[in-house]
């Protein structure tokens, strides 16, 4: 009898201690109703209640791992990557990008109060000219009459805008518009010349987009072929800010306050456009003689040779830049830039030779 005890214990030993390795179940004492049971009916009754506890885990196990399949193949679940420890040279690069962010956060914050200083001091220094357009002015052009506006600026990092001065300009006509693909196109057709490849691009090609990749020499042959000429830099800064200081076209608020994107610029595309839009796009960022995407879309090549201190000495009435130089002035930022090189003071000096997915044009025409 005794030994029929002791492989009754050791059975249930077996039993229990099975359950806990392999269930993770905790160790049940004796229930009520066991009393009494027979050495057999208890070995059954535990086994039982084993398997039962198994069955419960390997379902579970099945039902997330059939989860986990799911979420898989409708791609929301991501590997958890194990953290990393991370070296004393990781944590000194993490630690010069976070000085390297705080610092542009206080130099963008630096200029925009500078900006914002600037541009309060710019509203109606000059009363605005008599606007009315002569009946000669040509088909897709906008009328700039005769008149003194302020050139350039008298602040910022960049010097080769400064300081600011009066200059005179005869009356004259500029493009409403930035030359468009399309128009570029029925031109070398005129010319009986085939359409570079780059023209046919899907997303800087669209007819009503502006040309681009074109050097000087293309913009000022196109200019001339239909009896007009690239602007002086002078008449093209005045065609974009009026005759009251203003940096923008359509004033001295930033091209993004108050939500509404008033030219293409931003290259995250905030503004709509990944790359040029349409030349007749912004209406909200018209200059004040009417002209559109002085500022953005595209840059803009000029008539002047670029000499960074011409400004400190350049003409006082119709100036017509350098004598020479390297390079030609090019305007109006872009697609690509930010807005801080929007300002319509902002120069740029390119070589003529240059062609790429920036660079385009707008012709001009004297008006006397």
């Amino acid at each position: 009898m005794n030994n029929r005890k002791a492989v009754t214990v050791l059975l249930f030993s077996v039993f229990i201690i099975s359950a806990v390795l392999l269930i993770g179940a905790p160790v049940y004492s004796a229930e009520k109703g066991t009393e009494g049971m027979s050495d057999l009916e208890l070995e059954r009754y535990y086994k039982k209640m084993y398997e039962k506890l198994r069955n419960k885990r390997l379902a579970a196990e099945m039902v997330k791992k059939a989860a986990a399949d799911k979420a898989s193949a409708s791609g929301k679940v991501k590997k958890k990557k194990k953290p990393q420890k991370m070296s004393p040279m990781m944590m000194k690069a993490m630690e010069r990008a976070r000085l390297k962010k705080a610092k542009a956060k206080e130099a963008r914050e630096k200029w925009l109060n500078e900006y914002r200083t600037h541009g309060a001091k710019n509203k109606n220094v000059v009363s605005p000219p008599d606007l009315s357009p002569p009946s000669n002015t040509p088909d897709g052009m906008v009328y700039v009459p005769a008149g003194k506006f302020v050139m350039g600026q008298d602040w910022g990092r960049w010097t080769d805008n400064q300081p600011s001065r009066k200059v005179y300009l005869s009356a004259y006509f500029i493009d409403k518009y930035e030359v468009s693909v399309g128009a570029y196109k029925a031109y070398l057709k005129e010319k009986k010349k085939p359409v570079p490849f780059p023209l046919r691009d899907h997303d800087l090609g669209g007819d009503k987009q502006p040309v681009f990749k074109v050097t000087w020499k293309d913009a000022s042959d196109y200019c001339d072929y239909y009896g007009k000429r690239l602007p002086t830099e002078a008449e093209w800064e005045k065609s974009a800010r009026g005759w009251d200081r203003r940096y923008f076209p359509w004033g001295n608020e930033l091209p993004f306050e108050n939500g509404e994107y008033r030219a293409n610029y931003d290259p995250t595309m905030k503004d709509g456009y990944l790359y040029t839009a349409d030349v007749d796009s912004f209406k909200n960022g018209v200059s004040p003689y009417g002209a559109y995407n002085m500022a953005g879309n595209i840059s803009e090549w000029t008539a002047d040779w670029y000499d960074p201190e011409y400004y400190k000495a350049g003409d006082n009435k119709d100036p017509r830049g350098p004598a020479e130089g390297e390079k030609k002035v090019v305007r109006g930022g872009g697609y690509h830039v930010s807005y801080k090189n929007l300002l319509l003071t902002t120069r740029v000096g390119a070589n003529p030779d240059t062609k790429n997915n920036f660079f385009g044009f707008r012709c001009a025409k004297s008006a006397e």
